[in-house]
């Protein structure tokens, strides 16, 4: 089933929206972010596990376990992050998760029409 969403992702110093199209299949929710670096994003409802890619690197947040991971694909070097859970919400339309990444505060939200 295809959407539209509005993404966000809020930190205490920088707000950054997308407006996209999403496809949700298998309790998965895809989509592209319309920057330059054409990021592939995939988000496991079930598991609560975000996947975001691109050229350059590929990042995997597993929310239920708190682990963070960046490969970065040049150097070939995955670096691990620590990452806290505070909070996942979802009321079917309206996914948010507030997390800790390094001792920053961040909430990523899926907003869908």
């Amino acid at each position: 089933m295809n959407k539209k969403a509005k993404i966000s992702l809020i930190t205490k110093n920088d707000k950054i929206i997308y407006n996209v199209d999403i496809e949700i299949k298998n309790d998965k929710i895809s989509y592209k972010e319309n920057n330059d670096k054409l990021t592939n994003v995939l988000y496991d409802i079930k598991s609560n596990i975000l996947i975001r890619e691109d050229k350059d690197i590929y990042m995997e947040y597993n929310f239920n376990i708190n682990k963070a991971s960046v490969y970065i694909k040049e150097l070939k070097k995955e670096i691990g992050l620590v990452l806290k859970t505070k909070n996942i919400v979802n009321n079917n339309k309206k996914i948010t998760i507030e997390y800790l990444l390094d001792n920053e505060l961040y909430s990523y939200v899926i907003d869908m029409e």
